[in-house]
């Protein structure tokens, strides 16, 4: 086995799983408040979001040890994943976040929306994350 060390593409690759953690924690927290606890939880959020974790973290354990370009694709497939998290994420809530900013402006409401935000901009900001850590290698060979 051929000696590898860590590049640039391992940081940028912990920091989409951190921001993807960071985005379903998010989540979950809004799903309890008590202005958007009657949406109750999507599957379909929750899934997207912990596939995309769960093949990232798969990605730099595989990628260190791979001959193949088979796991070169799962960078994309993370993107997606996060897209379609956030998508559905941004879509669950635009109406109460409408009502908020418009009628129902008070600390309550405006605290519960604030969840729902930094939700939604740690999943996008590890869609970025994910877009530039897809140009790079998780390790590089150690030359002697």
């Amino acid at each position: 086995m051929k000696k590898r060390k860590t590049s640039a593409g391992f940081f940028f690759s912990v920091l989409v799983v951190i921001a993807a953690v960071v985005g379903l924690a998010f989540y979950m927290i809004n799903c309890n408040t008590s202005y958007f606890r009657n949406l109750g939880i999507n599957p379909l959020i929750i899934g997207s979001l912990v596939c995309a974790i769960l093949l990232e973290v798969l990605y730099i354990i595989v990628e260190r040890d791979s001959t193949t370009s088979i796991v070169d694709i799962f960078p994309a497939i993370v993107s997606a994943l996060l897209m379609v998290g956030a998508g559905f994420f941004v879509a669950s809530r635009a109406a109460g976040a409408a009502s908020i900013m418009t009628f129902e402006g008070n600390a309550q409401t405006l605290a519960d929306l604030q969840s729902a935000i930094i939700g939604i901009a740690a999943i996008l900001c590890g869609v970025v994350i994910s877009w530039i850590a897809a140009f790079m290698d998780v390790s590089k060979p150690v030359e002697e």
